[in-house]
C-alpha cells in the first residue's frame, strides 16, 4: 500500500469515530428535559397532577424571576400622553355645571364636570374631551361656537386618578 493512502484511511477512521462519539450527544434530547417530560406525562400511573402542577408552576416562577430581576411590580407605572380638554364652563353651583353637562351629551359631546376650589370658592369646571391632538380638539371648539356660541379654553388634560376631589 502507498504512504498518502495509508493516511487517508487513518484519517477516514478517525473522523468516523469522532462522529460516532459526538454525533448521539447532539442529536439526543437533553437529559433534564427527558427527565422533565417523563415526571410530567400525566399517563404513567406513578405521577399526579399536582406534581405535574407544581413542577410547571416552578419552572415558570423562575423563568419570570430571570426575565425581570431589575423590574419592580409594587407601583403601577404611569406614562403620560398629552391630551386636551376644552372648558366651556365654570359654576358655583353643582346642578348648574350638571345641566350644561346634560345638554352638551345630548348634543354628542363628551363634557364632564371637575370640582377645583380656588381662594376658598369651589368652582365646577364644565370640560369637553380629552382629545388627543390639537387638530382635534380645535375641530370640536370650532363646533361648540358655532353650533352653540359657546367659547372655550383649551387647557392641557388631567386623569381623574390624580385628581383628589
Amino acid at each position: 500500500m502507498s504512504e498518502i493512502l495509508k493516511k487517508r484511511l487513518v484519517g477516514f477512521f478517525v473522523l468516523i469515530s469522532i462522529g460516532l462519539i459526538f454525533l448521539p450527544m447532539f442529536l439526543s434530547p437533553n437529559v433534564s428535559d427527558f427527565k422533565l417530560q417523563l415526571q410530567m406525562d400525566t399517563r404513567s400511573p406513578e405521577v399526579k397532577n399536582k406534581v405535574a402542577e407544581s413542577i410547571v408552576e416552578d419552572e415558570i416562577t423562575t423563568l419570570i424571576r430571570g426575565l425581570d430581576n431589575n423590574v419592580s411590580r409594587t407601583e403601577p407605572q404611569l406614562y403620560e400622553v398629552d391630551s386636551w380638554d376644552l372648558q366651556v364652563g365654570s359654576f358655583e353651583s353643582r346642578s348648574n355645571a350638571d345641566s350644561q353637562v346634560k345638554f352638551l351629551r345630548e348634543q354628542g359631546f363628551a363634557a364632564y364636570v371637575r370640582s377645583d376650589e380656588q381662594n376658598e370658592v369651589a368652582a365646577f369646571k364644565v370640560l369637553v374631551g380629552p382629545h388627543i391632538d390639537l387638530r382635534q380638539a380645535e375641530e370640536v371648539r370650532s363646533k361648540l361656537r358655532k353650533r352653540h356660541q359657546y367659547r372655550s379654553l383649551l387647557v392641557k388634560h388631567v386623569p381623574s386618578a390624580a385628581v383628589l376631589e
